[in-house]
């Protein structure tokens, strides 16, 4: 029997906008800090290890240094391990300010420099803007580690931002020609209020602290053989995908340009959506040993064979990456997952019931799970899956929090 709680306390409505460091930079994230807080509080006892397994823009690592807890972040997007490497490396807040005045100062002065060829560039940047993200790139990349990972994160920022992107989606879409005529961004200056911005918020974070330990951010699949120790988890707290990239949120597309400029290899920045969960076709038949999703595999089946295969693809990639989760987790650790549950040619799949299932299968006892709203600025309320104009079906509205436990 699934234990379900509705509890109107882990909405935290007008909460989730001002917290510390959280708002440093967008990467598409689900977990607020709010709940990873609260699911930390709750559920690590005395625990001391706590593991984020898909830790995007590193709010449970935030969390976990509050409480003064080891923590582990693990993805697979390098742009994710840079934003929670500068969200959680602890600075010298005078020293920070004071190499952002140098390097500003530097900016200014640059001239000539060599800008950075892709395919595409000039669609996604104007012209000024690629200058002036060539200036930026090229002082930035002559600072110390770890300043160095704090001001490259601001830059993928910027990079976003005077792109020729539409703003508030995640996959890449231009400007239409229009809007882009009109659309002329100061860089250096949006450059400038970022970093100030963010030195204010690091400086607010670290008053909060107490010598935590600093966490350990590991670019790597969770699918794969970890180099975490065995048994050493106490707690995971996490937000998975809610499905393939290709058709909820586009991590690699939301990440492709900034990485491009920030010299990752192009061909595989391009294919990183295809190295995340879903992302390819499963080489084994989807039949699997969790009932509810075989039940909505093949209804989706019916009426969409190449759709039932994704779904299912998705699934079976999550399902090893709890086969992972088994084996990092000590004796009686929590496994908190933060999940949607999304529909797929009319059918909402209901994920907390496969959740369930899938730890069962790897040895854990189902606690509880418990339903909040999505604040409606994470995630529309509908979309348009068929991309044809005026046809448009629910999103998702609230997500579930299952909690299950180790035997």
């Amino acid at each position: 029997m699934l234990a379900k709680v509705v509890d109107d306390s882990w909405n935290f409505r007008g909460a989730n906008t001002k917290y510390y460091t959280h708002g440093l930079h967008s990467y598409p994230a689900m977990m607020i800090p709010q709940v990873a807080s609260r699911l930390i509080k709750e559920n690590l006892g005395n625990g001391n290890s706590i593991l984020d397994p898909f830790c995007g823009s590193g709010t449970v690592l935030v969390e976990s240094m509050i409480v003064n807890k080891n923590s582990y972040g693990v993805d697979i997007n390098p742009l994710a391990k840079i934003i929670s490497e500068s969200k959680t490396t602890l600075y010298d807040i005078d020293e920070l300010k004071e190499a952002a005045i140098e390097l500003l100062q530097r900016i200014e002065s640059t001239r000539n420099i060599e800008a950075p060829s892709f395919f595409n560039i000039d669609f996604w940047f104007k012209q000024d803007v690629i200058e002036e993200l060539a200036r930026i790139k090229h002082n930035v990349e002559k600072l110390s580690d770890s300043k160095r990972i704090f001001f490259m994160a601001c830059f993928s920022e910027i990079v976003r931002k005077a792109s020729n992107v539409r703003q508030g989606g995640f996959k890449l879409h231009r400007l239409c020609d229009e809007k882009l005529k009109a659309y002329n961004p100061n860089t250096l200056e949006l450059f400038k209020k970022h970093v100030g911005k963010s030195i204010k918020k690091l400086e607010e974070f670290e008053r909060v602290l107490d010598s935590p330990p600093a966490p350990k951010i590991l670019l790597h699949d969770m699918r794969k053989k970890s180099p975490i120790e065995d048994d050493s988890i106490d707690l995971v707290v996490t937000s998975p995908p809610y499905g393939d990239s290709r058709t909820t949120v586009a991590y690699g597309q939301f990440s492709r340009l900034s990485l491009q400029w920030l010299g990752y290899n192009e061909k595989e920045v391009k294919n990183l959506d295809k190295m995340l969960l879903g992302g390819v076709k499963a080489d084994e038949a989807w039949k699997t040993s969790t009932p509810t999703l075989n039940e909505f595999v093949e209804k989706i089946s019916e009426k969409d064979a190449k759709r039932a295969d994704d779904v299912a693809s998705f699934y079976i990639d999550l399902d090893k990456c709890f086969t992972q989760l088994a084996t990092l987790t000590a004796k009686r650790a929590k496994i908190c997952m933060v999940i949607g549950n999304r529909t797929v040619k009319g059918y909402q799949l209901p994920t907390h019931r496969i959740l369930k299932e899938m730890g069962e299968n790897h040895g854990m006892n189902h606690v509880k799970t418990i339903f909040r709203d999505i604040p409606s600025k994470r995630i529309p309320s509908r979309n348009s899956p068929t991309n044809v104009a005026g046809i448009t079906s629910e999103t998702m509205t609230k997500e579930a929090i299952v909690i299950m436990q180790k035997m």
